[in-house]
């Protein structure tokens, strides 16, 4: 079920012109990934039992530990945060020469 703020956010975007928020353009994201989240379809599929156990699980972990930092999480994996922040997508790989014939 959305948030208030999701569902103030659905309820503004399908209020507004195709292609606008708040009466401004809006402006697509150029990072691939950004962009192929941002069209892709909403998430409609019912949640299952597993799911809602897991978040229950999740909400009840929380209530009595603290959060677990992101940056605590990068650092356990050998990252930093600067690491994320200048990440660049590894170029595709050269194929092959063709073959002599």
């Amino acid at each position: 079920m959305p948030t208030g703020r999701v569902l103030e956010g659905r309820i503004i975007c399908k209020s507004e012109r195709p292609g606008t928020v708040g009466g401004h353009p809006l402006e697509l994201p150029s990072h691939p990934v950004a962009r192929a989240i941002a069209n892709a379809p909403l998430d409609d599929e019912p949640e299952t039992d597993e799911e809602r156990q897991s978040a229950a699980a999740a909400s009840v972990w929380l209530e009595h530990n603290k959060p677990i930092p992101f940056e605590a999480v990068l650092r356990d994996f050998g990252f930093t945060f600067e690491d994320v922040k200048n990440f660049n997508e590894p170029p595709p790989p050269t194929p092959p020469p063709p073959a002599r014939q």
